[in-house]
């Protein structure tokens, strides 16, 4: 009977989980307008969703450009809110073993790629939002909640950055999907 409660207990968990995704998708609201407009014309939200490992919440995704569709031409932004915390080292790392996977083998700039990283980005906490910005020039913009924290000025490593997320080999197929807007791909 335990067994069975508890099940009913995890299932029923399951099924808000799946309802608060959805509802975080369809009102995402970027955390500070003034800054997106500072980069595009016109602030749209293309696309959001949560992005989970095993049972565990780690943050919500959103994708703002100037127009929807998304076409990968810049300016564009992902804005994401965590849902626990994480060292800026964890961050880092994660993003190194991503920028890798997609093929680019360069280790002298990839190290620099770290090393900018390691300045720029924060440990974050639950709440935390921070937003990376593609710009029309080709520079990565970051800002957290609100706040400027740090600009990379090299086009490469916004194109591989952004591509962690955006990118067609990323290692989540299923969120590129829900933010770039494709229902079935």
């Amino acid at each position: 009977m335990r067994r069975v409660a508890s099940f009913l207990k995890l299932f029923s968990l399951y099924l808000w989980a799946s309802f608060s995704i959805y509802s975080f998708a369809q009102e995402a609201q970027p955390a500070d307008q003034d800054v997106l407009k500072e980069y595009m014309k016109e602030v749209v939200l293309v696309g959001s969703t949560r992005f989970r490992v095993a049972f565990w919440n780690v943050y919500d995704i959103a994708l703002y450009a100037e127009s929807a569709p998304y076409n990968a031409i810049p300016p564009y932004a992902l804005e994401i809110s965590y849902l626990r915390s994480i060292s800026k080292e964890e961050l880092v790392d994660r993003s190194i073993e991503l920028i890798e996977a997609q093929g680019f083998d360069d280790m002298l700039r990839l190290d620099t790629w770290q090393q900018r990283m390691l300045e720029v980005f924060p440990d974050v906490e639950r709440g935390t939002v921070l937003t990376g910005i593609y710009t029309s020039e080709g520079q990565s913009v970051f800002y957290m909640d609100g706040l400027h924290l740090g600009t990379t000025e090299d086009p490469d490593f916004g194109q591989y950055f952004f591509d962690i997320w955006l990118g067609e080999d990323t290692s989540e197929p299923r969120m590129r999907r829900d933010l770039i807007g494709i229902m079935d791909e």
